[in-house]
């Protein structure tokens, strides 16, 4: 993983990215029945998805190499029992075998080394234990010019630190997914956003190759990105066509 990538960030990021969608959530815990079961996600940044899961019912075992998302996680969920915050990494948690029942990661799969991944599932969970990976992506049928203008401002400024961090082109991740799971399902929820001003400069900021306060261009990116919100707005709101993406099934053995 490239953790690192997001030190400084993770304030802004428990802040600014979006919860999952309501209906998955609903989904997971009156279809494929995580309720009172232990489950270890894997990747869990500040908690969103860890959160989320906790409280349709489960025990969560939070999986985060990086310090600073770990800690606002700790802080955040200091108070919640059966919620277990774990200084690890997707190939090496750190939990004993056959101890979750399911694993999760949320926005965090295209970061892991899949097969080394896909090995230490099979050690942590119980037999058939399943493998949940999500994603909140924009919907790219319903994309906007607007939005294509702000992935140009993002290129202008920050393509840099784009290249650093790539981790992988979409068709890449998908083959990654194909190959992680012997088999599996997908299944897609309606999750728009609407976002203020201020929100919508925290969810760019909060990615991992934009300029942090300090970096040459920051103050620059920040004008040229509240001037496309004034642009663009309406009635003070930009809203993002988000969809929550799921994928549920069983891991390869590597």
């Amino acid at each position: 993983m490239k953790e690192h990538l997001f030190n400084a960030k993770a304030k802004i990021y428990d802040i600014a990215r979006p919860r999952y969608a309501q209906k998955m959530l609903d989904f997971l815990r009156n279809d494929e029945g995580l309720i009172n079961k232990k489950i270890a996600d894997v990747g869990a940044g500040t908690g969103i998805f860890s959160k989320q899961l906790h409280e349709i019912g489960n025990e969560i075992f939070a999986v985060e190499p990086n310090d600073d998302m770990r800690n606002v996680m700790c802080e955040k969920m200091k108070n919640e029992n059966n919620f277990h915050i774990i200084n690890g990494n997707a190939e090496a948690t750190g939990l004993t075998e056959n101890s979750v029942d399911a694993v999760c990661a949320a926005q965090a799969f295209h970061w892991f080394d899949y097969k080394s991944f896909a090995k230490e599932c099979l050690r942590i969970m119980k037999q058939n234990g399943k493998v949940y990976l999500t994603w909140n992506n924009n919907n790219a049928d319903n994309e906007s010019m607007e939005q294509r203008k702000c992935n140009d401002i993002m290129d202008k400024y920050c393509a840099k630190n784009i290249k650093l961090s790539t981790h992988n082109s979409n068709d890449k991740v998908l083959e990654a997914i194909d190959d992680f799971y012997k088999e599996y399902e997908v299944f897609k929820f309606d999750n728009p956003i609407a976002r203020n001003k201020e929100n919508f400069l925290q969810m760019v900021l909060s990615t991992s190759y934009a300029l942090r306060p300090g970096d040459d261009g920051y103050e620059n990116l920040v004008a040229e990105l509240r001037d496309f919100f004034d642009k663009h707005n309406q009635d003070g709101y930009i809203i993002s066509h988000n969809i929550s993406v799921l994928y549920c099934g069983y891991s390869k053995e590597f």
